[in-house]
């Protein structure tokens, strides 16, 4: 394949789907007929990025969905990209907090933190691109007075996000509501995308028993992280036994049976997992998508909720040996990255509509009596 047929097929892969295969076909055959033609075949080229340049990708001839459906699904991508930046941002903030007292290496934190600011950038610009075509398409198709109020709600749900990244213990307090929230949003409805083939028993046991061993998973390193990672490198030198030994003769709490407690109500949490998702009653086109984003955020739970398990034999290590009360091992920044890639993962289980799987079909039939272009 020479150059330019690279050029036009990706000049090809600009255009919507059900578009492609009409241009891919006409463009390569402009190519081969170039010379009998008289023209350039860069013309062609310049040509093909040109039509796609001035294509109205708001049409529903062109995308073969319909305008209202169309603004629920651009409204959708907007709000995973959205919450996604921002959650990206409060998960930085956590590992540069997690991190205050680790010697890391400045060059690696550099880029890591260059390559994060840039994906929270264009995550933010997509969503609020995305947003924008929303407000636009759904002006001509809601009205003025449901767009508002469907912009003032993103608004408020960013606003909320904002306040809890800045006070995470309101993320604590408001986490029945977000799961409540999210299962509603995941749900989805009869527009803004297609409804999934309903799961068998056997797939919804399979799937969710996945999430809850990633959980579990999840719990066990978090108790090493609080009880063996994190008073080792405190107290570099010392044994685990004899850092225990100092806390008891110091009569400070080690925080064991907190720890216990919480890692106990995780691991019951994971294992009825799979038991409430065999029942019929959880079943329905919308399963895979609810047990996704319930799996996802019980990950997500056991990294916010570390923290609170690992508060008292934090202040009985401070308190023991006068250091810090918070991490010291690299363990504490492996949690917050896989608390915060689990919320992202999430939100977009959340948000993201699925394929307009007919979309081809409709576009056809929009366009048996009048062409696109």
């Amino acid at each position: 394949m020479s150059l330019i047929q690279t050029l036009i097929e990706l000049a090809v892969r600009t255009l919507p789907a059900p578009l492609q295969a009409r241009y891919r076909e006409e463009w390569a055959a402009d190519l081969e007929q170039a010379s009998q033609l008289g023209i350039s075949r860069v013309s062609v080229l310049s040509g093909a990025f040109a039509t796609s340049a001035r294509l109205d990708r708001d049409d529903p001839r062109v995308t073969g969905i319909p305008s209202k459906v169309e603004t629920i699904r651009r409204a959708r991508w907007s709000a995973a990209f959205l919450c996604s930046a921002l959650i990206l941002a409060a998960g930085t903030f956590a590992v540069s907090l997690t991190s205050a007292d680790q010697h890391l290496n400045d060059g690696v934190m550099a880029v890591s933190g260059t390559v994060t600011f840039a994906t929270i950038a264009v995550f933010a610009l997509i969503g609020i691109v995305n947003g924008i075509g929303a407000v636009r398409i759904g002006l001509s198709t809601f009205g003025l007075k449901r767009i508002a109020q469907f912009v003032l709600f993103g608004i408020a749900a960013v606003l909320s996000m904002a306040v809890t990244a800045v006070f995470p213990i309101l993320g604590v307090l408001m986490a029945p509501a977000a799961v409540a929230t999210a299962l509603f949003l995941a749900a989805g409805g009869p527009r803004g995308q297609l409804p999934q083939q309903p799961l068998r028993t056997v797939s919804r046991i399979g799937l969710s028993a996945m999430f809850s061993l990633l959980a579990i998973c999840a719990v066990a390193f978090a108790t090493l992280h609080i009880l063996v990672w994190n008073p080792l490198a405190k107290m570099p030198g010392m044994s685990l036994s004899e850092i225990y030994a100092a806390m008891y003769e110091a009569e400070q709490p080690t925080g064991v049976a907190v720890v216990a407690v919480w890692a106990g109500l995780f691991i019951a949490a994971a294992i009825a997992f799979p038991i409430c998702c065999s029942l019929r009653r959880f079943a329905g086109p919308r399963s895979t998508r609810r047990i996704i984003v319930t799996g996802a955020m019980l990950i997500t739970a056991v990294g916010v909720t570390q923290w609170f398990a690992g508060f008292t034999i934090g202040m009985s290590l401070a308190d023991t040996f006068f250091v810090s009360g918070g991490d010291s091992a690299a363990s504490g920044v492996a949690l917050s990255v896989i608390t915060t890639l689990a919320a992202v993962f999430a939100v977009f289980a959340s948000f993201v509509p699925t394929p307009w799987r007919d979309a081809e079909q409709r576009y056809e039939q929009l366009h048996a009596e009048q062409p696109v272009l």
